[in-house]
């Protein structure tokens, strides 16, 4: 098994896992640069208005823990080399891979760390009714947010509380409600659990900043028309929350909230919040549906594309090897159907019937009186595998049949573990 550290098969279950989830995760990390730079083009292409569609090519992130297994890395040349190269590199040094799950347990500890305190922070707040609806009051200068997946809560601070008119927490609310019906809390976990896997990607961390831009437009622009007000009524509404609350105070990071009005940002940000709001043009619901239905259709069918040009979850290993050496020093792969008639084995056996395989062997021009035998096994990705077994072959006898016991290598709980890992 590629990667050994040790003789234990358990430990030995543990070094292959990490070996592979190196290379397949980091291969999808090669992909997710190009993804990344091709989001940010196509965001600068499209018009202002389009804030739909900007916000539907997240999306396409998704599709990216799935494509470390395609066939094109292992079979097109252009990319064989670096793939190769990879995956040399991850076996042959334990510490780049098991850097690599390091990685993956920090950014999980850090993001989700941030995630803990602040449902702390939110639970320890005073609960009461905002326009009929439960929120939490702070007394802190902080901007609304929403937070939770499974029972999400809504926290206000108290100064908007008491300087707002109940028609302008009414919006308030509606921003946030906004954010809990459209699933971007959900996203935003997404997001975190995709930055985990592809940790080395950098550029999670540089575009969560218009992740979360894109989320807000669509969030105007859905309270917009849910209000029934118009974007001018809306924007003096932002403003008259950013003088209430004090942009510089401390605040609460992006990737634990989703944010709303008077988010932490520079003048340039928020005068492009404002002219978005300002040029909102009404739009139709059933045409804003069809675009996010036919988002995700396509999504999944570049999803299911990729599984199918992937390779399956493993390959049985049909071929056997034929070693011989240390004096003649060679090794014969045979293909299937060229050794059946020679060689068979079941769960303790192997066989091998002495007229078909003397005749094998005169065509293969190999002999010798002792020989090794491998065979059986599995295929995770092309050199990538294990649970072979291997005999040594005395035929330096008459026997018509020689019956040899073998260890089987896939006849254990270990083996079967790795199999079923995608």
């Amino acid at each position: 098994m590629a990667g050994q550290l040790t003789d234990n098969l358990t430990l030995n279950t543990l070094d292959y896992t990490v070996t592979y989830i190196s290379v397949v995760l980091g291969l999808c990390v090669w992909v997710s640069f190009f993804l990344f730079l091709l989001i940010l083009l196509i965001r600068q292409i499209l018009p202002g208005r389009a804030v739909f569609l900007k916000g539907m090519l997240w999306g396409i992130l998704l599709i990216t823990p799935f494509m470390g297994k395609l066939r094109f890395f292992h079979e097109k040349n252009f990319f064989c080399c670096w793939t190769y190269w990879w995956i040399g590199f991850c076996n042959e040094r334990w510490w780049v891979r098991y850097g690599y799950l390091l990685g993956m347990i920090l950014c999980a500890g850090v993001l989700f760390s941030g995630r803990r305190r602040l449902g702390r922070l939110v639970n320890g707040m005073e609960m009461d009714r905002v326009c009929g609806q439960k929120v939490r009051i702070h007394d802190r200068l902080l901007t609304p947010f929403s937070t939770g997946l499974f029972r999400p809560s809504i926290v206000l601070p108290q100064i908007l509380q008491k300087e707002l008119e109940t028609e302008e927490q009414e919006m308030v609310l509606l921003h946030e409600r906004t954010h809990i019906r459209l699933g971007h809390l959900w996203f935003c976990l997404l997001w975190d659990i995709l930055q985990i896997l592809l940790w080395p990607d950098f550029f999670f961390a540089v575009c969560r900043k218009y992740f979360h831009e894109d989320l807000e437009q669509i969030c105007d622009r859905v309270t917009i028309r849910k209000s029934g007000q118009d974007a001018y009524a809306y924007g003096l509404l932002l403003l008259k929350n950013m003088q209430l609350l004090n942009p510089g105070a401390p605040g609460l990071k992006r990737r634990n909230v989703t944010i709303a009005f008077a988010a932490p940002g520079g003048y340039r940000d928020m005068r492009k919040r404002f002219s978005r709001i300002a040029s909102f043009t009404p739009y139709r619901r059933s045409a804003a549906g069809a675009l996010c239905l036919g988002s995700a259709v396509l999504i999944v069918g570049i999803l299911l594309l990729i599984l199918y040009s992937s390779y399956p979850r493993y390959t049985e290993v049909r071929e056997i090897v034929l070693y011989q050496g240390p004096e003649e020093a060679q090794m014969i792969i045979l293909e299937p159907g060229s050794f059946e008639q020679a060689v068979s084995w079941d769960e303790e056996y192997i066989y091998i019937r002495r007229t078909p395989m003397d005749k094998l062997l005169e065509e293969l021009g190999a002999g010798g009186e002792r020989f090794w035998i491998s065979f059986g096994g599995y295929m995770k990705l092309p050199s990538m595998g294990g649970s072979c077994s291997c005999v040594d072959v005395d035929y330096r006898g008459q026997e018509e049949e020689l019956r040899i016991p073998y260890w089987n290598g896939e006849s254990n709980f270990c083996s079967a573990l790795l199999k079923q890992i995608p």
